[in-house]
């Protein structure tokens, strides 16, 4: 750690001015560049549709608003101040393999989850 003492002592200088500054929650990201003056400091705050990641200032995990579904059903709508695109490109991003399930996977699951409903974790 002695090599990075400076940066380390960096870092804790910001976090302790956001403390002050009622920001506790918000995560940042600090770009350097060779011009003068050239740190910014990007400061992201999560809200309360995603939970910090571990180690990294980007989301851990994203949170459905109340009264939003992964697939809505017949009737059922985003929460108002759920952003639906931002969460779709977020998690194109993060995940750009990802592949959804099929249309058999989704009956087997449905089925499973009618039989069993007390035994599912949420």
């Amino acid at each position: 750690m002695s090599d990075n003492q400076e940066q380390f002592d960096d870092v804790g200088r910001i976090v302790e001015a956001l403390k002050e500054d009622g920001r506790e929650g918000v995560s940042f990201v600090a770009e350097a560049s060779s011009a003068p003056g050239g740190v910014r400091l990007h400061l992201i705050d999560l809200g309360s549709s995603a939970e910090p990641g571990v180690a990294t200032a980007h989301p851990g995990t994203l949170l459905l608003q109340d009264g939003a579904l992964p697939e809505p059903g017949p009737g059922a709508v985003p929460a108002p101040s759920a952003d639906v695109k931002l969460r779709q490109r977020t998690l194109r991003e993060r995940l750009p393999d990802a592949v959804g399930a099929s249309e058999d996977e989704k009956a087997v699951a449905e089925s499973e989850a009618k039989q069993e409903p007390n035994t599912r974790c949420s």
